[in-house]
């Protein structure tokens, strides 16, 4: 039985549509799910595409992240952030296809993997330096350990490869790893409570999570980079948030995915809702 296709690059080729045209074919799948007043932000926030996306005045301790939301790389995460900082009243910094990964020719956009801090290409250096002064901000705002979620895309087939389940959650550690990295003084990227009330949370809902998988440990990426800036920067929760296309990640199940994710981050003691 062939499987159906879970990127949206594929869905572009297959359907012969331009960039902008199935920009709007997903917006308008998006827009049907959402109310007027709803409707209305998500366009004047949300368009034109092809920018980066920031906003630093959420009235919680969350900062939403999408270093990839360009087609063909981890498809549709700029929208899944964008619901999921809306759901938490967060701010976000997002990736709204102006940046592709580089490797890989494309007629618009420019070559940054945004996710590779330590990069020395200019456009991961200003996306970095917009992160830090955003996390800056949100901890003397909210007199806390700012709580950082970085929204990735796998792929299902690697969902099922790597049994990854729904959620894989990558915190600066692999599943050897686990114990003395959770212990304190160690290195996850997040307190132990974080990651494990994420985790027990998304399974009560009905999904399935993971931690600990090398492939998406996230120790060279945003959360690693956070952890080695805590000197300068102080204490953050930072996750890397895996996420399965099918039923989670396609346009039909955005909203439902953004919301479920944002009822489990509002039971972790670490959330905070300035006043």
């Amino acid at each position: 039985m062939r499987r159906q296709q879970d990127t949206a690059s594929l869905e572009i080729s297959r359907s012969g549509d331009d960039l902008q045209d199935w920009i709007l074919s997903v917006r308008s799948k998006i827009e049907k799910e959402l109310t007027p007043e709803q409707r209305d932000l998500f366009r004047e926030e949300l368009y034109p595409e092809q920018q980066l996306k920031v906003f630093s005045e959420g009235s919680s301790n969350v900062l939403v992240v999408a270093p990839h939301g360009f087609p063909g790389d981890d498809d549709h995460t700029d929208y899944l952030a964008y619901f999921l900082a809306k759901e938490l009243d967060a701010s976000y910094l997002i990736n709204n296809k102006a940046f592709h990964k580089p490797g890989r020719h494309h007629n618009c956009g420019r070559p940054a993997n945004l996710n590779q801090p330590w990069s020395s290409n200019p456009d991961t250096k200003r996306f970095m330096q917009i992160l830090l002064e955003m996390i800056k901000t949100i901890a003397k705002r909210s007199e806390t350990a700012p709580l950082v979620l970085c929204i990735h895309g796998m792929s299902d087939a690697n969902a099922r490869r790597l049994c990854a389940g729904d959620f894989c959650i990558g915190a600066g550690y692999t599943s050897e790893e686990r114990e003395s990295a959770l212990a304190p003084g160690g290195g996850a990227t997040a307190s132990k409570e974080v990651i494990e009330g994420l985790i027990e949370g998304l399974c009560k809902k009905g999904f399935s999570a993971t931690d600990g998988i090398p492939q998406y440990c996230a120790k060279k990426a945003i959360p690693g980079y956070l952890k080695f800036m805590e000197p300068s920067i102080g204490t953050t929760h930072a996750l890397q948030v895996e996420v399965r296309y099918l039923g989670l990640r396609d346009p039909d199940n955005i909203l439902r995915t953004a919301r479920g994710l944002a009822t489990v981050v509002r039971g972790l003691r670490a959330f905070k809702k300035l006043e």
